[in-house]
């Protein structure tokens, strides 16, 4: 009888040890799982920093863009004299121009999420 037990022994250490080693791969697997997720947050953060940034950037030159624009409109009118008619000059078309020029901030409305979620 000791011959049968030692036997069932034997099979219940294999049984284990197998249950252990499934585990252990489980284990593995779910920590890779979580690692490669960690990845992927951190890398969609550093491309919604980015697009962040270039906004900002944007949006500096477009203020800065305004505001030498009402620093013009606030200043008084330079009059100058052509012909013997004397005009007004209040807007700078080089302001202007430079306002035209910069394209709208039409991305600024899209949801963040959309516009990362479509470059991944």
């Amino acid at each position: 009888m000791s011959k049968m037990s030692t036997e069932q022994e034997a099979a219940g250490l294999d049984d284990r040890a197998a249950k252990l080693e499934a585990r252990k791969q489980r284990n593995r697997a779910s920590a890779e799982a979580s690692r490669k997720r960690v990845r992927d947050q951190m890398e969609n953060l550093e491309n919604m920093n980015a697009l962040l940034e270039e906004q900002v950037a944007h949006l500096k030159q477009r203020l800065a863009i305004y505001e030498q624009q009402e620093d013009t409109l606030s200043s008084p009118p330079q009059r100058r004299r052509t012909n013997g008619c004397t005009t007004t000059n209040s807007v700078s078309t080089s302001s202007a121009s430079q306002l035209n020029s910069l394209e709208p901030a039409a991305f600024i409305e899209q949801p963040f999420r959309m516009t990362l979620l479509a470059a991944a």
